[in-house]
């Protein structure tokens, strides 16, 4: 299964350390960097599509705990939940779903580019003047 992940530049420092707390190392908080992309008013967001189990997913709905590679505290907790508690993630492939500068949005579907085309995101066109 794969899950397609839209974050808010606004919530991008959060959303990391989300990743970290259900992911598997330090290595997470790079998952929702760099900004590439936008909606069609000019929000932009970091995007993510990974292959997952059905135990990432599990795990990633449940009450947080720090993981016990974080000895050294890394991870914000507090950001964590705040990013886990704006969550919306649907598992139909025919939903219709927008990502919002007010959620992070994650759908299940196989076809990444086209799961963020479905929350109306497009590449940021860089302004080459």
């Amino acid at each position: 299964m794969r899950i397609t992940i839209a974050c808010p530049e606004a919530l991008k420092d959060a959303a990391n350390h989300y990743a970290m707390a259900v992911g598997a190392s330090q290595a997470d908080q790079l998952t929702f960097h760099p900004v590439l992309y936008e909606d069609g008013s000019g929000n932009r967001f970091a995007c993510a599509s990974l292959p997952i189990r059905t135990s990432l997913l599990t795990k990633a709905q449940s009450t947080l705990v720090r993981p016990a590679w974080d000895t050294g505290n890394i991870i914000n907790m507090a950001d964590a939940v705040a990013a886990q508690n704006v969550l919306v993630l649907v598992s139909d492939e025919d939903a219709e779903i927008t990502a919002t500068t007010t959620s992070i949005t994650a759908l299940i579907g196989d076809d990444g580019p086209a799961m963020i085309t479905r929350m109306g995101l497009a590449p940021i066109e860089e302004d080459l003047e």
